[in-house]
Formats: C-alpha cells, sequence, structure tokens
C-alpha cells in the first residue's frame, strides 16, 4: 500500500491501525451483513470498510489496487475451495463496475482471468454503485451519456467481437 508517497508494508499498516492478524475476525472487523443493511447505502458502505477503515479494504477487498487484487484473490480461491468440498453449496458474490473509464471491465476481467477465479460453485454479479452526481462533480465524467458509454460498450464490443477483448469475453461465462 502507499501511504504518504511510501509504500509501507502489511505490519506497518496492521500497527498504525493497532491491529494483529489474530484480530481479524468477522465481529471485529464488522463486516457482516444483516438486515439493516440492505436498501441502505450508507449503511452497506460503513460494513464494506472493515473496523471502519478504508485501507483494509484497500488493501483486502479490491481487484485493482497496489499489489492488482492479489489478497482479495486468494481469499476468494479459499472460499470457492470450501463451497466445492461442500459439493451442494453455491455463492454468488458481487463485484462493481462504476464507470468512471471504459477500462474498467478489462481490468476486472484480467484481475479474473490471472488469478483464474472460477468454479463451478461461483457466479459473479455485477453492481454498478449510484454514483454519478459524485463522479460528474468531481469532473469523472462529463455527463450521464459517458458512464452508461463507460459501462455498457465494452460489453457490446466484447459480445460482437470477443477477440477485441478476450479476458472480459472469458469472464463473461462466469457472470449472471
Amino acid at each position: 500500500m502507499i501511504h504518504e508517497g511510501r509504500e509501507i508494508t502489511l505490519r506497518e499498516v496492521f500497527a498504525m491501525l493497532n491491529l494483529t492478524p489474530y484480530d481479524l475476525s468477522v465481529d471485529r472487523l464488522d463486516v457482516h451483513a444483516d438486515r439493516n443493511t440492505f436498501h441502505r447505502f450508507d449503511k452497506f458502505n460503513t460494513k464494506y470498510n472493515p473496523i471502519g477503515e478504508s485501507r483494509l479494504r484497500e488493501i483486502f477487498l479490491k481487484t485493482d489496487n497496489h499489489i492488482n487484487g492479489r489478497y482479495f484473490a486468494e481469499m476468494m480461491k479459499e472460499v470457492m475451495a470450501d463451497l466445492e468440498e461442500s459439493k451442494y453449496q453455491n455463492a454468488e458474490y458481487r463485484l462493481s463496475i462504476y464507470g468512471r473509464s471504459k477500462e474498467e471491465w478489462d481490468t476486472l476481467a484480467s484481475w479474473a482471468v490471472k488469478h483464474n477465479m472460477y468454479s463451478n460453485n461461483v457466479r459473479w454479479l455485477i453492481q454498478i454503485p449510484r454514483l454519478y452526481d459524485v463522479y460528474r462533480s468531481k469532473n469523472l465524467v462529463k455527463n450521464f451519456q459517458e458512464m452508461l458509454e463507460n459501462i455498457f460498450f465494452p460489453l457490446f464490443e466484447a459480445t460482437i467481437n470477443p477477440q477485441s477483448h478476450p479476458d472480459l469475453h472469458k469472464f463473461l461465462t462466469q457472470v449472471i
């Protein structure tokens, strides 16, 4: 992770947060969803930051971070192996596409293909956070049309011509 212009180790991040690896439980991290998080983006977002810390989210729950989503992929491989071992359990996990650029789909698909994020017991759902007003106010997109194009054009291109986005074409076979 990059902090104040320099690369810091996982040990340093944990020291800054006053945590040890033994502190990493669902209860301590406070990331378990309950009925109060559904239909409330503010409450969902809080749960999406382990112990309220965006640094842990950046390190462990992102596909496009400083280490190209390696930790997230390793954790997901463990979860997928458990599902496969149990045979009759399946899961649908969510990944986000934001619509800030047309490259998001290729970046996400490259992560999935590179880390072999495939399992007969797992399908991926793509969620699109409703953040247009935030992106527009920060000039990340010029208008809503640009955001829609960023979200949908890569899908059309990969469908019409799979060679134009080979990783995306492959990844889409696992998306529902």
